[in-house]
């Protein structure tokens, strides 16, 4: 996918010479952060350390001041959103075997093809910094899409551990 920076990206699209099929560089993705709010989950700040809700490894982009979205009730699987400002946020996905296929949760899941058919963007580890890993040691995929207010969605990526959002901090 080729990226451009910011005031590229808008000199072309003012032209009308972007398409849709243009995708952000990370610079763009940080100075336009959005904001959700997420039904049963609550935002945390991302921690690299062996404590019990932190992470392995954070990659180096998301060390500063960045906070993650995580359950606060009863697991159901699903992330339930609203975006509540305009902008670019990241989720990040765990595909690790969570068990069998009762429950019919694989119906509704979406597979990387299926987040990108839906707008989504896979971020590179090295548009990162490296790898998102959690604490259970699963290497998460991490997407981004940029959301308007009142944009809503249920999302599911695994059996029991919902996409997790992460919020990037205001430039």
């Amino acid at each position: 996918m080729r990226t451009l920076p910011l005031f590229a990206g808008l000199f072309l699209l003012e032209l009308g010479v972007l398409h849709a099929g243009f995708s952000p560089g990370w610079d763009s993705i940080i100075l336009e952060p959005g904001a959700v709010e997420v039904v049963n989950m609550k935002p945390v700040p991302i921690v690299e350390g062996k404590e019990k809700n932190s992470w392995l490894h954070v990659p180096d982009a998301l060390k500063e001041n960045t906070q993650v979205f995580i359950e606060n009730g009863k697991a159901s699987g699903v992330a339930d959103f609203t975006a509540t400002k305009e902008g670019w946020v990241l989720i990040a996905c765990d595909y690790s075997y969570q068990g069998n296929r009762g429950g019919n949760w694989q119906e509704t899941r979406w597979e990387e093809k299926d987040f990108q058919a839906h707008g989504w963007r896979k971020l590179a580890k090295n548009e990162l910094g490296g790898l998102l890993i959690d604490e259970g040691n699963h290497e998460l995929t991490v997407f981004t899409k940029r959301l308007k207010v009142g944009e809503s969605g249920r999302l599911r990526c695994n059996k029991y551990h919902p996409p997790q959002f992460i919020l990037l901090p205001a430039r």
